[in-house]
């Protein structure tokens, strides 16, 4: 299972983990449980984690190493089998001694043999020998605990019976992962070369040795003589069994404490029992990830892999944008959408927001209703009247000054205000859109750029429209037609108050005074305009006065009255443009766009393609074939266990 599951996934993943410093007998251990021959030499052999899978089964094996494109997977014979871990270590490690914490997986089936999991770690060295790194140690350490670490794992200490065991590196090691001793049984090789006190390290009477509750276990390993001569592991076990049988101190020893069969068996139930504890909690991650795997499928299902693909999620992502702009432009907004939820780019109020702004700023451009109804516009008027006084009739004279007034102060203003409302509406709409687009095609960024070029040429069209069409709507403007009612409403307006004025009474006054401010649009009795209204009083009620200022008055009231009327039609059309042009019609050209890749489907795949999603897709595809995998072995392996009782009647735990 763990030849298809990484990460820390893998921590709960029962195994025995081999530990030993060089030259203690560590391989030959690995080689009398397995039953095939490893590599072998003098210095550091083991410079990557090999994890050694044995299973029951005809005679086979099989190596791996590396992940993804770049796994190596070869069937082997078993006799093939050093020179391939040499091989594989040399591509992984390098030919000058390093070491690299890259796994070699290694399955192995023999008719008779263990089932059993163990991963070989590189011998632990003091001394960097040749090309080796000056921290090789720490090196081998670091990767000891990576691997070592977890309740799941059984440390297997090898030890040689020639040295001082409580002296031993891997001693330590193991008593800094494993403090209370649950989880380390100790190896203790070549016992027939032995000390006097190996009895007292095998039974655990040895005061200065660590105490464990899985033991130590003595065993004999094949010298060199042996391997020279071709003793077979079967033979090793009967020299092995001889030995112990007839030793002076040791033929007493406990059965689980001497022998590889003793060894052998008890890592199985070991094994065996930390599988079952631990299957739980095992499958409970299995789950986790499997949902996580899940999750990143479908946050990547986007990911386009053909031009059919690449077409089709883009009428998708088309068509939810046309549906959204739609909606915001009805203002009907989705509350749960991240850009709905931001106030700015809620287009319809924001326009009308906008156009209102600019109203405001359009009246101010020729001075806006303080200069209109003020001492500027009587005496401009009064200085065009004087002028043309004895050249036409009376009548002619106000008309003249009115229709020149405007030309000159009003509509010479009224295209340039259009124009930067304009703009400014334009700009609003792209960056709608932009953001529209943005949240449609997050998962195509090139895409998305594409579109928001393509809008923004569009836009640019639309406002070169609009702009001519502002040209004809305030050219019509420069033609004065007098039929609004509205227009005789203001000019009237004169006339009834100075007849309230002339009255004299407080009400009518007062009447005449809401008047005036009606036809201003100003509701702000305290405005700039109160100045105006006190003027126009002290004239109509200086009677001299008013009778030299009465025609000035007069067309000041038709300019302002007719002013209205202006800006109210321009400023009715000019929203009304931006909204036809700049949006319903923008609108109606989002869906046309998906035929803006015909016959460049192979340009539309490349906008869509991103690497990095896809190899997150596909890696978390792959994550879930074997979390699935792995979910299936192991329903199959609590079946077996179920049925196993896990019973086991003469080794020690």
């Amino acid at each position: 299972m763990s030849a298809y599951l990484s990460g820390n996934v893998t921590n709960l993943l029962p195994q025995v983990v081999v530990i030993g410093d060089q030259s203690s007998g560590k391989s030959s251990v690995l080689e009398s449980i397995s039953g095939v021959a490893l590599p072998r030499g003098s210095n550091l052999v083991t410079r990557c984690p090999l994890q050694m899978a044995l299973r029951q089964g005809k005679e086979r094996a099989w190596i791996s190493y590396g992940e993804g494109d770049n796994e190596v997977k070869k069937e082997l014979s078993l006799g093939e089998i050093p020179a391939a871990i040499e091989e594989a270590t040399d591509e992984l490690a390098g030919t000058n001694k390093g070491i690299v914490n890259s796994l070699i997986r290694l399955r192995v089936q023999r008719p008779n043999a263990p089932d059993l999991t163990l991963v070989d770690l590189p011998g632990i060295v003091r001394v960097p020998v040749g090309e080796q790194p000056d921290n090789i140690e720490t090196q081998i350490k670091d990767l000891i605990t990576e691997h070592a670490e977890g309740s799941a794992k059984i440390i297997l200490a090898v030890l040689p019976a020639t040295h001082d065991l409580a002296t031993q590196e891997a001693v330590r090691i193991a008593q800094d992962l494993d403090p209370e001793g649950k989880r380390t049984i100790d190896v203790v090789t070549k016992v027939d070369i032995q000390p006097a006190s190996v009895r007292q390290k095998l039974d655990g009477s040895d005061t200065n040795a660590p105490k464990l509750q899985l033991g130590c276990v003595g065993v004999m390993n094949r010298s060199e003589a042996d391997l020279k001569n071709g003793l077979t592991a079967e033979q090793m076990q009967n020299k092995e069994a001889s030995f112990f049988a007839s030793h002076a101190e040791l033929h007493s020893l406990p059965a689980t404490c001497k022998g590889l069969p003793a060894l052998v068996q008890q890592l199985v139930y070991l094994q065996l029992q930390r599988i079952k504890k631990f299957l739980p909690e095992f499958k409970q991650q299995i789950m986790t990830r499997k949902r996580e795997a899940l999750e990143d499928i479908a946050a990547n299902e986007g990911v386009v892999g053909n031009e059919a693909e690449a077409h089709s999620r883009m009428t998708q992502c088309l068509t939810s944008l046309y549906r959204h702009f739609k909606a915001n432009t009805k203002a009907r907004y989705d509350f749960r959408d991240s850009v709905d939820t931001q106030e700015e780019m809620r287009l319809s109020p924001r326009l009308e927001e906008l156009t209102e702004a600019h109203i405001e700023q359009a009246w101010e451009a020729f001075g806006g209703k303080v200069w209109l109804y003020g001492q500027d516009s009587l005496d401009h008027l009064a200085t065009i009247m004087k002028e043309c006084s004895g050249f036409t009739l009376p009548d002619i004279t106000v008309s003249d000054a009115v229709g020149d007034t405007f030309r000159e102060k009003i509509w010479c203003n009224l295209e340039g205000p259009a124009h930067v409302y304009l703009g400014e509406a334009q700009d609003y709409v792209a960056k709608v859109f932009s953001a529209l687009i943005d949240a449609e095609f997050a998962e195509y960024p090139p895409l998305a750029e594409h579109f928001e070029a393509q809008v923004a040429d569009m836009l640019n069209d639309a406002r070169a429209e609009c702009t001519a069409e502002i040209s004809r709507i305030v050219k019509r403007q420069s033609v004065t037609l007098t039929r609004n009612p509205s227009y005789a409403e203001g000019v009237s307006c004169l006339d009834n108050i100075v007849l309230q004025v002339e009255e004299g009474s407080l009400d009518q006054a007062d009447s005449a005074r809401a008047a005036f401010f009606k036809l201003a649009h100003d509701d702000d009795a305290d405005s700039e305009l109160d100045g105006a209204w006190k003027q126009l009083c002290a004239d109509i009620e200086d009677s001299d006065t008013w009778l030299i200022k009465e025609k000035v008055y007069k067309s000041q009231f038709q300019l302002a009255a007719y002013t209205r009327i202006a800006m109210q039609l321009v400023w009715d059309e000019f929203p009304k443009m931006v909204r036809v042009q700049l949006v319903e019609e923008m609108a109606d050209k989002i869906l046309p766009m998906m035929t803006m890749f015909k016959g460049r489907e192979a340009d539309l795949v490349s906008l869509m393609s991103n690497p990095q999603k896809a190899a997150q897709r596909d890696m978390a595809k792959a994550q879930l074939a074997s979390y699935q995998k792995a979910l299936k072995d192991l329903s199959r392996i609590w079946t077996i266990l179920s049925s196993s009782g896990l019973k086991q009647s003469s080794a020690r735990v």
